[in-house]
């Protein structure tokens, strides 16, 4: 980092760098855990078109509480395709906190599992073991 003048790291620019540093090892960590859960039989890609695939409510709901990433909008519409024309069990692994806390309401509608990208691997395990579709369970 850069230093002023006389010699001093401003204190909020380096804890501003240094929690990016860290953010970003975490999510290169988890994504290094899922590439070595080599006995999964993962699907490693099948083309698809997000914008073949209807998740227009999703998306009303989704911003309706604040949540607008396009982008990952794109990713649950090709999981649900794989779902309804693959048969595939799709998880959507993430590091995202804002999207995981989405899960609930992503899981009702396309019946798309979110999980934390660290629990990812554990999830599909017993997802596999399991029928589907996986129902959710009351704690009431």
């Amino acid at each position: 980092m850069e230093t002023t003048h006389k010699g001093q790291v401003p204190l909020m620019a380096y804890l501003q760098r240094l929690s990016t540093k860290l953010n970003e090892y975490y999510v290169e960590a988890k994504n290094s855990q899922l590439r070595t859960e080599r006995n999964l039989n993962l699907t490693d890609e099948e083309p698809v078109d997000p914008k073949t695939i209807d998740v227009t409510n999703l998306e009303k709901t989704l911003n309706q509480i604040g949540f607008d990433d396009k982008e990952d909008l794109e990713h649950i519409a090709c999981l649900k395709w794989l779902k309804q024309n693959k048969g595939h069990k799709p998880i959507f692994a993430t590091a995202d906190r804002k999207l995981y806390e989405c899960k609930d309401i992503i899981y009702q509608q396309p019946q798309i599992i979110v999980e934390d990208a660290l629990y990812a691997a554990g999830t599909y395990r017993s997802l596999m073991s399991k029928p589907w579709p996986v129902k959710k369970t009351s704690k009431e």
